[in-house]
Order: C-alpha cells, then sequence, then structure tokens
C-alpha cells in the first residue's frame, strides 16, 4: 500500500491542562517517543508538535492504524508518570486529505485557543525542521508541510487574518491590566519567570503595558540577563524564585518548561497578586491559589481575553479559502503520485507478462537483450496511454478506492 498522512492529537479542544499536562514532553522525551513509535509499528515519516494547547503526532504509514499510535502515545506517557489515562481525549484522523486539513488549520492558528495566534507557526517551523535533522520527514509529510508554509505566506499577504493578531503572551498581559485597572498599573511590578518562547514573546510585548517595573528570572541565569538586556528589563535571581520569595511583585507571569509546581508556597504580603501560569505541566501549586493570589492557568486565560479583532475576523473566510486551495493542490500532487506509483507497477508488470509470454525457441533465437529491449518499447507505449488517461482524471473523479479496483484488475500490488 502507498503511504498515507495520518494524525493522532491531543488539545485544548480534547482535554483540559490537568491531563493535557502529562503530555508536555522535553526534547529527549519526543526523540525517545519517535524511536519508541517506529520500532512498534511501520511509519516512514513523522512529526511530533508539543505547545502548552497541544501535543500531535503527524505521521505518514502505509498500513499503521491511528488507534495504534494513539495507544503508543498514551502507554510511553503512562511509563513515565506511572499513571492511567484515558483513550477518549484524542482526535484520530486516518486520511492524508483530513489531517492535512487539520494540519493547515492548526498552522494557520484557526484552532489555536487564541485565533491567530502567532507562535503556532514557529512551533511547527521547529517541529518539522527537527523531523528533516531526523530524516524523518517522508514524502507525504513534506508535500504537507510545503502546503503549510505556502498557505501561512500567502493569509499574511492576502488578507489582514495576521494584522494585529496577538498571542498568548499578549493576551496574559492584557489580562493583567484588566485585573488592576490601566491607571494603577503604572504602580505595579511584573516578574516573567522563563526564557523560553513564551517568556520572551512576553517580554517583547511588556513595553506596549505601563508597568512600574518588570524583572526577568530564569534558571539558567545568562538567557535572562541576555533577554533583559535586549528589552530593558531587571534581572531578578533565581535563587529568590525557588524559594517563593515574591513578595515584592503584584503581578507573576511563568512559563517554565517542564518544571511542575516550581512554586508551591509564598509569603502572603496583604496585598492582591495575579498569577498567570502558562507553562504545561503547571508551574503553580494550587495551593497558592488564595485570598491574595488569584492563579489563571493557560486555558483560563485564552477563555477570559477576547484577542480577534474585527479586521481578522472578516479576514477569517479569506483564509479558509487559501486552506481550500492548498488543500487541493495537495491532494492533486496525492493522485498524481499514487497514479505514478500505479503506472511504474503496470509497465514493469507488462513487461515481466510479455517476458514471460515468449516461446522458449524465439527467445533463443533474438537473445534475452532484445527481448528485453522489445518489452521496454511495448511496455512504454502502453504506459504512456495510460498515463494520458489517468492523469487527465486526476484533476476529476478518480479516487484512491479507484486505483485500488485498477491495480486489482491488473492483478498488481500497489506498492
Amino acid at each position: 500500500m502507498r503511504a498515507q498522512l495520518m494524525y493522532v492529537g491531543i488539545t485544548h479542544e480534547t482535554a483540559p491542562v490537568a491531563e493535557r499536562e502529562y503530555y508536555a514532553l522535553n526534547n529527549e522525551q519526543k526523540g525517545q517517543l519517535v524511536k519508541y513509535l517506529k520500532q512498534k509499528l511501520p511509519i516512514s515519516a513523522l512529526v511530533i508538535l508539543t505547545t502548552c494547547n497541544r501535543t500531535e503526532v503527524y505521521f505518514e504509514t502505509p498500513s499503521a492504524q491511528t488507534h495504534e499510535v494513539r495507544d503508543c502515545v498514551i502507554d510511553f506517557v503512562e511509563n513515565i508518570h506511572r499513571v492511567m489515562l484515558s483513550r477518549s481525549s484524542f482526535l484520530m484522523l486516518d486520511r492524508s486529505i483530513d489531517a492535512a486539513n487539520h494540519l493547515l488549520h492548526v498552522a494557520n492558528g484557526l484552532r489555536s485557543a487564541v485565533i491567530a495566534d502567532r507562535q503556532i507557526i514557529t512551533q511547527l517551523k521547529e517541529a518539522y525542521l527537527q523531523a528533516l535533522r531526523n530524516k524523518d520527514q517522508g514524502s507525504v509529510l513534506e508535500r504537507a508541510f510545503q502546503a503549510v508554509f505556502r498557505s501561512h505566506r500567502r493569509v499574511f499577504a492576502e488578507s489582514l487574518y495576521s494584522h494585529g493578531s496577538t498571542s498568548t503572551a499578549y493576551s496574559s498581559l492584557k489580562m493583567i491590566q484588566g485585573f488592576f485597572g490601566k491607571e494603577e498599573l503604572q504602580e505595579k511590578t511584573l516578574l516573567i519567570i522563563g526564557a523560553g518562547e513564551i517568556a520572551q514573546d512576553v517580554a517583547k510585548y511588556v513595553s506596549k503595558f505601563d508597568f512600574w517595573n518588570v524583572f526577568i528570572a530564569n534558571r539558567t541565569e545568562s538567557k535572562a540577563i541576555k533577554i533583559a538586556d535586549i528589552y530593558r528589563l531587571n534581572h531578578y535571581e533565581w535563587k529568590y524564585v525557588e524559594a517563593g520569595d515574591v513578595a515584592s511583585f503584584d503581578a507573576i507571569i511563568t512559563a517554565v518548561s517542564n518544571r511542575k509546581y516550581l512554586i508551591q508556597q509564598v509569603e502572603n504580603c496583604g496585598k492582591k497578586r495575579i498569577w498567570i501560569d502558562l507553562a504545561l505541566p503547571s508551574n503553580i501549586a494550587p495551593s497558592i491559589q488564595g485570598i491574595y493570589n488569584t492563579v489563571y492557568n493557560i486555558d483560563e486565560v485564552t477563555r477570559k481575553v477576547e484577542s480577534v479583532s474585527e479586521a481578522q475576523l472578516e479576514a477569517i473566510p479569506k483564509v479558509e479559502e487559501i486552506i481550500s486551495e492548498e488543500l487541493t493542490i495537495f491532494v492533486d500532487w496525492l493522485k498524481k503520485d499514487r497514479v505514478r506509483a500505479f503506472l511504474k507497477s503496470y509497465k514493469e508488470h507488462t513487461k515481466k507478462a510479455f517476458m514471460e509470454s515468449i516461446p522458449g525457441e524465439l527467445g533463443a533465437l533474438l537473445g534475452f537483450e532484445q527481448l528485453a529491449e522489445l518489452a521496454e518499447q511495448m511496455a512504454n507505449e502502453l504506459t504512456k496511454k495510460s498515463a494520458i488517461t489517468l492523469i487527465g482524471l486526476t484533476s476529476g473523479e478518480l479516487t484512491n478506492q479507484q486505483l485500488g479496483l485498477l491495480n486489482e484488475a491488473f492483478g498488481m500490488r500497489h506498492n
């Protein structure tokens, strides 16, 4: 069978933070999962995308089933955390067209918690580049990602969808402003904990908000100092973060990867404080929530902040149109690729049938090389005529099922 592009994923649309955080894999764990999946199942290519809102596997396979991949992912995560996890929280797509369509919608922020989220395309690019480094891209998967990058460029150039779009980081700052009030923000001090992509995004946008002072802390202090220098922030020492010494801050945004419950206790200082926990797994222990501390996780942030402008909403039909056009190009390529595979198989089948039909005496008279040349000429003629017909049909109603019937009719296996 020809390889199909398939999809298995758990996202903010299918599961809450408490469940998704088990699937927040670090780079080493993602590498181990790739090896595990390829050892267990006939997977020729795959991309694993992990963000605060989703853990998704896009994979190319000739025969593996989506439920098998889902079960392997769950087994892998259960072995890490020693827990039993639900099998009902996953979306699964087992047709190339459906998986590619989902990928295009994810890449363009239509499946994001914050519509038109700018971060998702960067995260997808990095996931794809990792697959390239691992030589795990595959022809169908590669074509799907070409459609993704092409669609993203077109959306930016042909619509206002990306103009003024926001991110979870920007939404968090808006939420803090709403919590205190715009005027009071001038008396408030913000602490950013982390130095990854989300924390850098917060640092980038913080100048748009009138905080009294802003600090940044990270376990690798050189990274925090570098970000502080770029965005004119102050550096806060990591040892104080780990000690829960944040009494001087009015607002704290945390985005430290793979540090569950980094902050488990803090001193109550008699003033209200807002925490925005953008990490998965969560950095802030549930015990922090209290009279003086208001804690919001990633899902609560996206539910509270309205980030879609009128121009973006009006642009969504155009984005859908671009996605539809790119999906059509992908499907046409897919059909032609499978027709080419059929024609190659058909040609080899024809040559073999011709060679086997020649009587032994005639074969001895002509010789093997001359017979092979005649077989090649005949197969070329027959294949050429078939190719003209079939390639023309790919833009019409020729389906994968019909291609399969053609293979069966000629007694050939569609490899």
